[in-house]
């Protein structure tokens, strides 16, 4: 064994006088400024370091201050920051105790001071997570994916050589070059860090959900219109920029429910829930491939489409086109007034062109077009046929809409698509 103490310098042993290996710590250039009467620390880390400094979640055992920490989540935050090169991630919120770390200034500008943070090395319990649960948990299991599929990749090599196969041995190659490209990135990017120090448990508690509480949720309208990752997204842009007459300045932007007096027929989420029904069904969605695939031009063109044929199938919907008949007037007295039910007849159009061709939409949703009438009759043949429709009951006497849940609007869609081959009486 070596004996530092008797080695005059490390240096003559052919060694790196900076042996990472055998520091307790971590020294990080930070800003310390006060907010909310605390000592708050801004410093930037590594990913691996954010995984090895701070503790990691447990799906299974939540942290006493904190909520339950969902792993989809996580795995989808994982899989983020894989898949996309533009990644992007707020700063994790740490809370720590006095002394746990050591503040050195060396610039001190009043209301900042810049210097020097030591952060100790193996003793992540005694940091806390106020907001950041999903992104920690998904870096760890970035780094553990990628590690089993490096390790995976590696042995299908290895025996694709042993066996003399090209075709796996090429695949393996490009795998294992992908992986390490990622890993190679992800080698130099950072994760910012707001280290909060706060000895009162309590309070901690409060930091939680103060933080919870003052976050405020991105609509799905507003997500659909900025989030251009997904197909159906890209194409809810392109439709908007050129919309057909019926929806022409009546896609509410920033809200996801569209009722009472609202000026607009449905929010861009809804509608981009449509253009994704119209093309894979109305539980179906986009896997990897066909969201790289798919060419949004062909779903905004088949959506205007779907839109154009509503207003000439359905007279109110006409009316609502040509600008005499409001979207808040066409609520209080149709079906057809509602997001849920436009989405339903995306559902069947897409039923019904699989099943009949595409000509067959049309002729199908005339028939539907007397029967719009809300409130639903419940002792009219119309209103019999609605609430008939469905094990899940979708349509109840007297509703102005049909349900919302995701079963009840499958349920719908897959009513209604039967009636083409099977009619109700007063069809």
């Amino acid at each position: 064994m070596l004996n530092m103490e008797t080695s005059t310098n490390i240096a003559d042993l052919g060694l790196n006088s900076d042996l990472s290996g055998y520091v307790e710590h971590d020294d990080f250039v930070v800003q310390e400024f006060r907010q909310g009467g605390r000592t708050h620390y801004s410093l930037v880390v590594s990913l691996q370091q954010a995984v090895q400094l701070f503790p990691i979640p447990d799906p299974d055992k939540p942290f006493d201050d904190n909520r339950q920490v969902n792993r989809k989540r996580a795995e989808g935050f994982a899989h983020y920051v894989r898949e996309y090169e533009s990644w992007h991630a707020g700063a994790l919120t740490i809370r720590s105790s006095t002394g746990l770390t050591e503040f050195t200034a060396t610039l001190d500008l009043g209301r900042i001071r810049v210097g020097q943070l030591r952060v100790p090395k193996g003793r992540s319990k005694e940091f806390h997570i106020v907001d950041g649960q999903h992104r920690e948990l998904g870096l760890l299991v970035l780094f553990e994916e990628l590690a089993k599929d490096r390790t995976h990749w590696l042995s299908q090599k290895q025996a694709a050589e042993k066996a003399h196969d090209p075709v796996t041995l090429s695949t393996a190659k490009k795998e294992l070059a992908g992986i390490e490209r990622v890993r190679e990135r992800l080698a130099g990017e950072s994760i910012l860090v707001n280290l909060i120090i706060e000895n009162d448990s309590v309070l901690a508690r409060q930091l939680f959900v103060d933080v919870a509480d003052n976050a405020l949720g991105v609509p799905k309208a507003v997500r659909s219109r900025f989030d251009q990752k997904k197909v159906a997204n890209r194409a809810l842009f392109e439709l908007l920029l050129k919309p057909p007459a019926l929806l022409a300045n009546r896609v509410d932007d920033q809200k996801d429910r569209v009722v009472g007096s609202n000026k607009h027929l449905i929010g861009a989420g809804n509608l981009s829930e449509v253009i994704r029904a119209l093309e894979v069904g109305i539980s179906g969605r986009f896997n990897k491939q066909a969201e790289s695939t798919l060419s949004e031009t062909h779903l905004a063109q088949q959506a205007r489409g779907f839109f154009d044929t509503l207003s000439e199938v359905f007279p109110d919907l006409h009316s609502v086109s040509d600008g005499t008949l409001s979207p808040e007037a066409l609520r209080q007295k149709s079906l057809l007034g509602s997001s849920t039910m436009l989405r339903i007849l995306a559902g069947v159009s897409h039923e019904v062109r699989e099943k009949h061709g595409a000509s067959a939409i049309k002729p199908f949703l005339k028939k539907l077009a007397p029967h719009m009438s809300a409130p639903i009759d419940p002792t009219s043949p119309s209103g019999q046929m609605w609430i008939g429709c469905g094990s899940t009951e979708p349509f109840l006497a007297n509703a102005m809409a049909p349900g919302a849940r995701s079963q009840q609007v499958k349920d719908a869609v897959e009513s209604i698509s039967r009636w083409v081959d099977e009619p109700p009486s007063v069809l």
